[in-house]
């Protein structure tokens, strides 16, 4: 560091100004990294934020603008890509992490293995005799039955893929055998780097050996002093995270508050060290028990033979104006697509209305019928005595354009109290199947089994309605549960306009605002009240009246799939 000449590099183009940048690479991994969606590093906090920029990108942008031109354009760029793990050594050390490079796929490749028996060794762990010549003949079989050997060293190892991914003939090819950059420990993938850093701006005299002392040294050589990054509009938070990572100072802010979170914590969560993030860790640990000691205690969750819930499922009830029926609205029926269950709807003549069925190992047939549901592109649809009716929602709704030209219908408001439809309301609730825990376990996970909801989970539905209708004020008060209106706009008018939600907290039902309050209660009193807090963006996103139930991989999914609020 004594021997940096601060603002040697003051007039010295960047590699972005000269135009050496690696497109084809960064767009792909850029790509990569977007398809990841709730795989991302900052989604982990829980929301899926559309504009943020991916790492990848933002890591090269920042580099881009520091590093000098040095006059040997190839050279540059290589140092470019090793910066940024796209060379073949970057690749290979994240295809060492990912594993999926066998040996069956190495000896079928066009890369010739000089000596066997030091990278691989049969199932029987003897000394391999095929010809080098023969190997790549083997049927799959006996290819399956190779190894890596036992003793062979990481650098060995290493040296086998590299040359097996330089056979590739697509950077594509390559980079879809390995992690992403930023999902390797940063200090193993870029061990190997710095001594080529060093020989490369040895005239500058960058001697760094991590990211934040070459990010120190070039903007000491460029600006005098370490660089700050500024982002005014910092959204998901990927431009200040990526930055300050890399060693920038950060300035960064947002008008929107949701996002001043996510910021704040990208940078005390993700990108805290090691041990502060297992004090977190361990704090988010003690409140999950906390909530879920609280909640069985309460019995709401449990069956009479003391079993715990893990899913319920609830589904919409309209009445129809053709038949006076009760019909429940779904999209579809189906439960679990690869236990073919399905929610079977048998009509009730006593009643007027639908009893629905929990049935297992359902035929194709009712499969396919479950999968039509009742619903499909905003019309009630269902079969009743030898014949098919079909209502549009907005009849039931009572839809109307009024002489200004705004859409009304002529649902009932809820009031600020409500936790739940009113009888006489156009849409109902009711509860239609439950997924619950049995006593028994296989290899340390337990077993799950579906079941229409008896008249004792009816009556514990009931009792917890009550519990959480004579509590919701003072948990109101002490702002463990949401009590503010929903402020019409483009997007929060939608629950307003089709289901008559006018409070926030109309968007979760009794049972998920009993959670909320204890997760609010438990993170407030918690050692680390701020952090425990954040999380709960991901758990609102997933326990609210607007999940969704993926039958293919029988568990519910999220609100905001989307950018919109979807009742």
């Amino acid at each position: 560091m004594s021997k940096l000449v601060p603002y040697a590099l003051k007039d010295v183009p960047n590699l972005i100004e000269s135009g050496i940048f690696p497109v084809q690479k960064l767009s792909y991994e850029a790509q990569r990294e977007r398809k990841a969606v709730h795989g991302q590093t900052l989604t982990t906090l829980g929301t899926y934020w559309k504009g943020r920029k991916p790492l990848i990108l933002v890591r090269a942008i920042i580099l881009g603008l520091l590093l000098p031109c040095t006059g040997n354009a190839l050279q540059d760029l290589a140092m470019f890509e090793k910066l940024l793990a796209v060379d073949l050594v970057g690749l290979a050390r994240r295809a060492f992490v990912r594993g999926l490079i066998t040996p069956k796929h190495i000896l079928q490749s066009k890369f010739s293995v000089s000596n066997i028996n030091k990278y691989f060794q049969n199932s029987s762990r003897k000394p391999i005799s095929i010809p080098n010549s023969d190997y790549m003949q083997l049927d799959e079989k006996d290819l399956k039955a190779f190894r890596w050997n036992t003793g062979i060293s990481q650098d060995d190892k290493l040296f086998v893929i590299e040359n097996y991914l330089n056979q590739l003939d697509s950077y594509d090819k390559k980079a879809d055998l390995c992690k992403r950059p930023e999902e390797v420990d940063q200090d193993w993938l870029y061990d190997p780097v710095w001594s080529n850093i060093h020989t490369h701006y040895s005239k500058w005299d960058i001697s760094a050996n991590s990211f934040s002392e070459l990010i120190t040294q070039l903007g000491l050589l460029r600006f005098g002093k370490r660089p700050r990054v500024g982002d005014p509009f910092a959204g998901g938070g990927s431009i200040p995270f990526e930055a300050g990572r890399l060693g920038c100072d950060v300035s960064a802010t947002d008008l929107n508050p949701i996002a001043c979170m996510l910021n704040w914590g990208a940078f005390n969560i993700i990108g805290s060290s090691s041990s502060r993030r297992h004090v977190i860790q361990e704090t988010i640990n003690s409140v999950r028990e906390s909530i879920q000691n609280d909640i069985d205690s309460m019995g709401y969750d449990l069956n009479l033979e003391n079993e715990r819930a893990k899913a319920f499922l609830y589904c919409t009830e309209v009445q129809c104006p053709q038949t006076n029926w009760l019909i429940p609205v779904s999209n579809s029926w189906v439960i679990s697509e690869s236990k073919s269950i399905i929610a079977k709807m048998v009509p009730n003549e006593s009643r007027k209305s639908f009893d629905l069925k929990v049935k297992v190992n359902a035929t194709t047939d009712e499969k396919n019928e479950a999968r039509r549901g009742t619903v499909q592109k905003g019309i009630i649809q269902y079969n009743l005595r030898n014949r098919r009716y079909e209502t549009p929602l907005h009849v039931i709704r009572n839809d109307y354009t009024d002489h200004n030209g705004v859409r009304k219908n002529k649902l009932r408001l809820w009031k600020k109290f409500d936790i739940a439809p009113d009888q006489s309301d156009v849409f109902t609730e009711r509860l239609y199947a439950v997924q619950w825990f049995t006593r028994s376990r296989t290899k340390e996970k337990y077993k799950t089994y579906f079941a229409d909801p008896t008249e004792y989970d009816l009556e514990q539905e009931q009792r917890l309605r009550n519990y959480v209708s004579s509590n919701l004020t003072d948990w109101q008060l002490q702002k463990l549960v949401p009590s503010s209106e929903i402020e019409p706009g483009s997007i929060t008018s939608e629950p307003i306009r089709s289901r008559g939600w006018t409070h926030w907290h109309h968007l979760f039902n009794p049972r998920q605002l009993l959670f909320l309050k204890c997760l609010m209660e438990h993170s407030i009193n918690s050692e680390l009240p701020a952090e425990s807090l954040v999380f709960a963006v991901r758990l609102i996103d997933w326990c609210n009246r607007g999940c969704r139930w993926k039958a293919s991989d029988a568990v519910s999914s999220s609100l905001f799939y989307n950018q919109l609020l979807n009742p």
